[in-house]
């Protein structure tokens, strides 16, 4: 079953219609959404701090602090 991660756009029409339109467009079987979201669940915290330690270097980066008035 899908989950709605972006504040129910899973559940409005045009959300699932764009993507039924590229799968078959792309002659792609739809079932990767359902796989897509399995996928995400089953991350674990371990693993995710694995990779942003692999990608993300802290000794080169900018930081930006957005003050909106």
């Amino acid at each position: 079953m899908m989950k709605d991660y972006h504040a129910g756009s899973l559940k409005r029409d045009e959300y699932l219609l764009h993507f039924l339109s590229h799968s078959w467009i792309d002659q792609e079987d739809p079932d990767w959404l359902n796989d897509y979201y399995n996928l995400v669940d089953n991350i674990s915290l371990r693993e995710l701090k694995e990779t942003a330690i692999k990608y993300f270097d802290m000794n080169n980066y900018i930081k930006v602090v957005l003050k909106p008035e």
